[in-house]
């Protein structure tokens, strides 16, 4: 999943060299999406002043940090903004995680599948 963000960062910015491990915590995410799609993530949420720690089903959770993603990378890649936060790698990272987990891993695909939950 890490080489996957590192191709799609080059891709589309190949001026600046990218270093850090965000695409593979990305990569991590998506894997977990898919091994555990009926896992639960305490999250920590604050409301007023008083804090909540639900659990939240991990689709939601995983959904919303790669949906943050996307409005950024769109906006540096039409050169609207610009930051220092890889972005593509994120995105690559979680793309990359998936395609080897549904299709390289017939076990995964196999448990993406079926109804078996967590």
């Amino acid at each position: 999943a890490d080489i996957l963000s590192t191709l799609v960062r080059s891709f589309l910015d190949p001026n600046i060299p990218g270093i850090g491990a965000s695409g593979a915590i990305f990569g991590i995410m998506g894997a977990y999406l898919v091994l555990f799609p009926e896992g639960r993530i305490r999250t920590l949420f604050v409301i007023w002043v008083v804090p909540l720690w639900p659990k939240v089903r991990a689709i939601w959770v995983v959904l919303f940090f790669i949906g943050v993603q996307f409005l950024p990378a769109f906006l540096m890649m039409t050169g609207e903004a610009e930051s220092r936060t890889n972005y593509f790698a994120h995105i690559g990272g979680f793309l990359g995680a998936l395609f080897i987990h549904l299709f390289l891993r017939p076990e995964a695909f196999a448990r993406y599948m079926s109804d078996v939950g967590v």
